[in-house]
């Protein structure tokens, strides 16, 4: 038989309750607004008046979003632009013109990831960098096939992939850029050939080329062992 407590003694145990359910609330909205203060950047939405059903979230773009949408098009509008231009007007300029336009090229793609990480458009960021140093290749190329013609094509790839593993990673290491993700494991990749292509450029035999991917998985377990886990410890276990 179910015990029925006299009405003081049920008001009382109501009271009580009523006492412990707003005691939680106060202890949820203190927490609540702890959590909009950590996380400025995210719109916080009116609290519902009592009574009403909770509205369902929608998935919106937001401002960055669009932002890195729109530039990432606008990228690739200006690449296909500049290949329209390298097709029709390249046969047209020496090589003093050519070096010009693609150092120009190549140093503003370098210079516009910066401002972009400044901005929040870290992914538009990391596309204009992988752009920046495919440029620094096309250099490596255009440098050997107008002005270096004469040097061996190994000896020349050994030397220009050193180079660039050495640029990559200094641009990698720089303070506004350490924040980029493609510039170290890409350095790290191109160091994987200066001396593999070094010993088959000297024709050093088999040998000087076990010689060589020994040194460089060395060097690449060195990496795994001592970097942060990311992309640079996963791209050195790689080569290792």
């Amino acid at each position: 038989m179910t015990h029925v407590p006299p009405p003081a003694e049920e008001l009382r145990l109501i009271d009580a309750e009523l006492w412990q359910l707003d005691a939680r609330r106060v202890q949820l909205l203190a927490r609540r607004a702890w959590l909009v203060g950590r996380l400025p950047q995210i719109p916080q939405p009116a609290p519902l008046p009592p009574g009403f059903p909770p509205v369902p979230h929608r998935h919106e773009a937001t401002g960055p979003r669009a932002q890195n949408v729109l530039l990432l098009l606008g990228g690739l509008l200006l690449t296909i632009a500049a290949i329209a231009f390298t097709l029709v007007s390249w046969g047209n300029l020496g090589i003093g013109g050519r070096s010009i336009v693609l150092g120009a090229v190549t140093m503003v793609a370098l210079a516009a990831p910066l401002p972009l990480l400044g901005r929040g458009l870290r992914s538009t960021a990391e596309a204009v960098t992988g752009l920046a140093l495919a440029l620094t290749v096309l250099d490596a190329y255009a440098l050997h096939a107008a002005v270096l013609t004469g040097v061996d094509a190994r000896a020349y790839a050994a030397g220009a992939s050193a180079v660039l593993a050495a640029v990559w990673s200094g641009y990698g290491l720089l303070p506004r850029a350490k924040a980029l993700r493609l510039p170290l494991p890409a350095a790290l990749s191109a160091a994987q050939l200066p001396l593999l292509l070094g010993v088959l450029a000297a024709d050093a035999g088999p040998y000087g080329i076990s010689g060589a991917l020994l040194v460089t998985a060395a060097c690449d377990t060195l990496v795994a062992l001592r970097a942060p886990a990311g992309p640079v410890r996963m791209t050195g276990t790689i080569g290792a």
